[in-house]
């Protein structure tokens, strides 16, 4: 992920253990991250990737990330319709293409 990315490694461990920390934080109570943060909030945050190449990249990355254990989340899904509905809004959706968590 991180060659792809552009990332060093380094920068890529950073990301991945701030990502960790945050998710330890007593405001989230365990929760995804996704849960904890407002929409708008996330929502904004992916306004700012508006290159569609770089967003193709993340979503097969969002998506081989969320399928490497074998199973869907409820969160995982929730966040693969959020970037489908933002980059890909004349797409089938997560939901269209009928997801479902095991």
């Amino acid at each position: 992920m991180a060659d792809t990315l552009g990332l060093s490694d380094d920068d890529f461990s950073r990301v991945v253990q701030t990502l960790c920390e945050d998710q330890l934080l007593p405001a989230s109570g365990g929760r995804p991250v996704h849960s904890v943060i407002a929409g708008t909030a996330i929502d904004s945050m992916l306004a700012e990737v508006d290159d569609p190449t770089l967003q193709r990249t993340v979503m097969h990355l969002a998506m081989a990330a969320s399928l490497a254990d074998r199973h869907l989340a409820d969160g995982e899904i929730d966040l693969m319709q959020m970037l489908f509905q933002r980059w890909q809004p004349n797409r089938p959706s997560a939901s269209a293409l009928k997801l479902k968590p095991h």
